[in-house]
Protein backbone atom coordinates (compact mmCIF):
# COMPACT_ATOMS: atom_id res chain seq x y z
CA UNK A 1 0.00 0.00 0.00
CA UNK A 2 1.28 3.49 -0.75
CA UNK A 3 -0.14 6.80 -0.20
CA UNK A 4 0.18 9.67 -2.74
CA UNK A 5 0.20 13.18 -1.12
CA UNK A 6 0.62 16.46 -3.82
CA UNK A 7 2.03 14.66 -6.07
CA UNK A 8 4.24 13.07 -4.53
CA UNK A 9 4.99 8.99 -4.03
CA UNK A 10 5.36 8.38 -0.05
CA UNK A 11 5.97 4.84 1.57
CA UNK A 12 4.05 3.62 3.53
CA UNK A 13 4.74 3.51 7.76
CA UNK A 14 6.31 0.64 9.60
CA UNK A 15 5.39 1.40 12.97
CA UNK A 16 4.75 -1.48 15.10
CA UNK A 17 6.46 -3.84 12.97
CA UNK A 18 8.96 -6.18 13.44
CA UNK A 19 11.81 -4.71 11.51
CA UNK A 20 13.75 -7.75 9.53
CA UNK A 21 17.10 -7.98 9.07
CA UNK A 22 17.07 -6.52 5.62
CA UNK A 23 15.27 -3.32 7.13
CA UNK A 24 17.27 -2.88 9.88
CA UNK A 25 20.03 -2.83 7.52
CA UNK A 26 18.48 -0.67 5.07
CA UNK A 27 18.18 2.20 8.27
CA UNK A 28 22.17 1.84 8.86
CA UNK A 29 22.80 2.30 4.96
CA UNK A 30 20.46 5.50 5.63
CA UNK A 31 22.09 7.15 8.11
CA UNK A 32 25.65 6.24 7.01
CA UNK A 33 24.55 8.11 3.40
CA UNK A 34 23.46 10.70 5.95
CA UNK A 35 26.89 10.79 7.67
CA UNK A 36 28.72 10.77 4.39
CA UNK A 37 27.24 13.26 2.90
CA UNK A 38 26.82 15.62 6.35
CA UNK A 39 30.85 15.18 6.92
CA UNK A 40 31.96 16.11 3.04
CA UNK A 41 33.82 12.67 2.75
CA UNK A 42 35.46 12.72 -0.73
CA UNK A 43 34.28 11.35 -3.42
CA UNK A 44 35.92 7.46 -4.24
CA UNK A 45 34.52 6.75 -7.50
CA UNK A 46 33.33 8.41 -10.75
CA UNK A 47 30.99 7.07 -12.90
CA UNK A 48 30.55 8.36 -16.88
CA UNK A 49 27.33 7.90 -18.46
CA UNK A 50 26.69 9.39 -21.54
CA UNK A 51 29.84 11.72 -21.75
CA UNK A 52 29.05 13.21 -18.29
CA UNK A 53 30.98 12.33 -15.12
CA UNK A 54 29.26 11.68 -12.01
CA UNK A 55 31.23 11.76 -8.88
CA UNK A 56 29.69 9.53 -5.86
CA UNK A 57 30.59 7.50 -3.06
CA UNK A 58 31.06 4.07 -3.68
CA UNK A 59 29.01 2.79 -0.45
CA UNK A 60 25.06 3.94 -1.56
CA UNK A 61 25.86 2.73 -5.01
CA UNK A 62 26.90 -0.35 -3.99
CA UNK A 63 24.32 -0.71 -1.67
CA UNK A 64 21.60 -0.77 -3.75
CA UNK A 65 22.77 -1.47 -7.03
CA UNK A 66 23.56 -5.12 -8.32
CA UNK A 67 25.00 -4.10 -11.31
CA UNK A 68 27.76 -1.53 -9.58
CA UNK A 69 28.40 -4.21 -7.39
CA UNK A 70 29.05 -6.39 -10.00
CA UNK A 71 31.18 -4.22 -11.58
CA UNK A 72 33.06 -3.50 -9.32
CA UNK A 73 33.69 -6.39 -7.85
CA UNK A 74 35.30 -7.24 -11.42
CA UNK A 75 38.98 -8.71 -10.35
CA UNK A 76 39.74 -7.49 -14.28
CA UNK A 77 38.90 -3.93 -13.73
CA UNK A 78 41.49 -2.61 -12.31
CA UNK A 79 41.24 1.24 -12.62
CA UNK A 80 37.92 1.40 -10.09
CA UNK A 81 37.97 5.19 -9.71
CA UNK A 82 36.50 5.45 -13.32
CA UNK A 83 33.85 3.49 -14.11
CA UNK A 84 32.02 4.16 -17.94
CA UNK A 85 28.18 2.66 -17.96
CA UNK A 86 26.83 2.20 -21.05
CA UNK A 87 23.33 2.24 -22.53
CA UNK A 88 21.76 3.31 -19.08
CA UNK A 89 18.31 3.81 -19.78
CA UNK A 90 17.27 7.39 -19.81
CA UNK A 91 20.92 8.55 -20.22
CA UNK A 92 22.70 10.59 -17.61
CA UNK A 93 19.46 12.22 -16.13
CA UNK A 94 18.42 8.68 -15.56
CA UNK A 95 21.85 7.44 -13.74
CA UNK A 96 21.27 10.72 -12.03
CA UNK A 97 17.83 9.95 -10.74
CA UNK A 98 19.37 6.27 -9.64
CA UNK A 99 21.79 8.13 -7.88
CA UNK A 100 19.80 10.34 -6.21
CA UNK A 101 17.90 7.53 -5.00
CA UNK A 102 20.80 5.73 -3.69
CA UNK A 103 21.37 8.75 -1.54
CA UNK A 104 18.42 8.38 -0.02
CA UNK A 105 16.79 11.64 -1.77
CA UNK A 106 13.69 12.09 -2.24
CA UNK A 107 13.57 11.69 -6.19
CA UNK A 108 9.41 12.82 -6.85
CA UNK A 109 8.34 9.58 -8.47
CA UNK A 110 5.53 11.23 -11.39
CA UNK A 111 4.25 10.47 -14.49
CA UNK A 112 6.76 12.24 -16.30
CA UNK A 113 9.65 10.34 -14.75
CA UNK A 114 8.90 6.98 -14.02
CA UNK A 115 9.11 5.04 -17.16
CA UNK A 116 12.85 6.17 -16.77
CA UNK A 117 13.06 5.68 -13.14
CA UNK A 118 11.35 1.86 -13.89
CA UNK A 119 13.29 0.92 -16.46
CA UNK A 120 17.39 2.62 -15.05
CA UNK A 121 16.47 0.36 -11.31
CA UNK A 122 15.68 -2.69 -13.80
CA UNK A 123 19.39 -1.77 -15.49
CA UNK A 124 21.33 -1.38 -12.66
CA UNK A 125 19.22 -4.15 -10.66
CA UNK A 126 18.13 -2.28 -8.31
CA UNK A 127 16.14 -5.01 -6.32
CA UNK A 128 15.10 -6.34 -2.82
CA UNK A 129 18.07 -8.63 -3.47
CA UNK A 130 20.14 -5.73 -2.81
CA UNK A 131 18.11 -3.24 -0.25
CA UNK A 132 14.48 -3.51 0.89
CA UNK A 133 12.17 -0.90 -0.71
CA UNK A 134 14.62 -0.40 -3.50
CA UNK A 135 13.99 1.28 -6.77
CA UNK A 136 12.09 -1.45 -8.76
CA UNK A 137 9.56 -2.27 -5.81
CA UNK A 138 9.05 1.62 -5.44
CA UNK A 139 8.44 2.66 -9.16
CA UNK A 140 6.33 -0.98 -9.55
CA UNK A 141 4.19 0.61 -6.77
CA UNK A 142 4.13 3.68 -8.28
CA UNK A 143 2.80 1.96 -11.61
CA UNK A 144 0.18 -0.19 -9.96
CA UNK A 145 -1.47 2.31 -7.80
CA UNK A 146 -0.73 5.62 -9.55
CA UNK A 147 0.65 5.73 -12.81
CA UNK A 148 -1.21 3.00 -14.36
CA UNK A 149 -4.86 4.27 -13.67
CA UNK A 150 -6.18 7.12 -15.79
CA UNK A 151 -5.78 7.16 -19.38
CA UNK A 152 -3.78 10.63 -19.62
CA UNK A 153 -1.12 9.28 -17.05
CA UNK A 154 -1.10 6.03 -19.35
CA UNK A 155 -0.75 7.87 -22.28
CA UNK A 156 2.33 9.99 -20.87
CA UNK A 157 3.93 6.73 -19.67
CA UNK A 158 3.58 4.89 -22.91
CA UNK A 159 5.24 7.96 -24.34
CA UNK A 160 8.55 7.90 -22.85
CA UNK A 161 8.59 3.81 -22.52
CA UNK A 162 8.76 4.04 -26.28
CA UNK A 163 11.91 6.25 -26.16
CA UNK A 164 13.67 3.32 -23.16
CA UNK A 165 13.21 0.30 -25.64
CA UNK A 166 14.50 -2.37 -25.51
CA UNK A 167 14.60 -2.00 -21.81
CA UNK A 168 11.04 -0.60 -20.92
CA UNK A 169 9.79 -4.20 -23.29
CA UNK A 170 11.53 -6.10 -20.98
CA UNK A 171 9.70 -4.58 -17.62
CA UNK A 172 6.17 -5.01 -19.92
CA UNK A 173 5.91 -1.17 -19.35
CA UNK A 174 4.39 -0.81 -23.02
CA UNK A 175 2.10 -4.47 -22.72
CA UNK A 176 0.72 -2.37 -19.71
CA UNK A 177 -0.17 0.78 -21.30
CA UNK A 178 -1.71 -0.90 -24.42
CA UNK A 179 -3.95 -3.24 -21.82
CA UNK A 180 -5.10 -0.17 -19.72
CA UNK A 181 -5.90 1.46 -22.69
CA UNK A 182 -7.66 -1.08 -24.39
CA UNK A 183 -9.59 -2.30 -21.10
CA UNK A 184 -8.74 -0.27 -18.01
CA UNK A 185 -11.06 -2.46 -15.66
CA UNK A 186 -9.41 -5.66 -16.59
CA UNK A 187 -6.28 -7.24 -14.22
CA UNK A 188 -3.33 -8.57 -16.28
CA UNK A 189 -0.63 -10.69 -14.83
CA UNK A 190 2.48 -9.79 -16.61
CA UNK A 191 5.02 -11.80 -14.89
Amino acid sequence: MVDVHQGRFVLPATIGMPATKKELNADAMKRISDWILSQEIPCDITVCVGGVSFPVHKFPLVSKCGYIKKLLSDTKNTDLSVVEIPDVPGGPEGFELAAKFCYETNIGLSTENIAVARCVAEYLEMTEKYATGNLVSITEAYLNDTGLTNLSRVASILQSSGNLLPISDKVKLIDRCICFQWNPEAEYDFY
